[in-house]
């Protein structure tokens, strides 16, 4: 009986010993994501890039994330995105990607989308004024004249009313004419 203790203890022990420990495995980087889109979405051409609350996270293997600090954005060809105003974009949806930066090269990325808004970015008169000569001290007559709106969509606009003009006043001795050219 008791060698039959001894064996059943010894195979008990041998059992608990041969168990494996698990392996602790790598963690490694799988990506990046938005975690917090920025305060400002919506801009008109001549605003800059505001990343206020952007925040990017690394994510880890193991589900874990990490906020990322270390980034770059770029559009879609490729030109890298700094404080600069959305003049060259057209108006609608601009998608921003990101890229780390801490691994190169790096294969980490991930988008996110702005909106360009409408805005004209040029107009001249589509229709000259009927009366384009005028006397001194002569009130100016817009009748006739015709604005068109170019927006940044490339789509134009031909406006009648709604809009103002101020009219200054030219420097004539700054344009060197002489009193005898005026008469």
């Amino acid at each position: 009986i008791i060698t039959s203790l001894v064996m059943f203890f010894f195979s008990c022990n041998m059992s608990v010993s041969q168990e494996e420990e698990p392996e602790e495995k790598d963690v490694t980087i799988t990506g990046i994501n938005v975690a917090a889109l920025p305060n400002k979405v919506l801009y008109s051409t001549h605003e800059e890039l505001d990343t206020s609350g952007l925040k990017i996270n690394i994510v880890y293997s193991d589900g874990s994330t990490e906020e990322c600090t270390n980034y770059t954005l770029f559009l879609e060809n490729e030109e890298r995105l700094t404080n600069q105003s959305f003049s060259n974009c057209k108006a609608g949806p601009l998608t921003i990607y990101v890229k780390y930066n801490d691994i190169e090269p790096s294969t980490y990325t991930t988008q996110f989308s702005i909106t360009i808004k409408k805005s004209a970015v040029n107009f001249y008169a589509a229709h000259e004024l009927n009366k384009t000569e005028y006397t001194q001290q002569e009130k100016l007559d817009l009748r006739g004249l015709e604005l068109r709106l170019v927006y940044n969509d490339d789509t134009s606009q031909i406006i009648t009313e709604g809009y103002s003009i101020k009219i200054y006043s030219l420097n004539f001795e700054e344009l060197n004419f002489s009193q005898e050219d005026l008469d």
